[in-house]
């Protein structure tokens, strides 16, 4: 599968354990809420921390969001 995720190395079967220094418990919805979190913010990177076969392991995810651009195509379209 292809995704911000699985580029960064998350694998099938890794439990996410927090999102961005976030804490996921809730599941779906708290990644949801981080996720959001982290776009809104603009943020380039965010490190992951999973459950890998009873280990932490932290893996670093990067967005090819760009916030400027983002911006400049909101005001376009008004």
């Amino acid at each position: 599968k292809t995704g911000m995720l699985a580029e960064a190395g998350i694998r099938a079967g890794d439990v996410l354990v927090s999102f961005d220094g976030k804490r996921l418990k809730g599941g779906r919805r708290a990644l949801r809420d981080a996720f959001v979190d982290f776009v809104r913010e603009g943020k380039p990177r965010a490190t992951v921390v999973v459950k890998r076969k009873g280990k932490r392991v932290r893996v670093v995810v990067r967005t090819e969001i760009d916030p400027k651009k983002d911006a400049s195509r909101k005001k376009a379209k008004r």
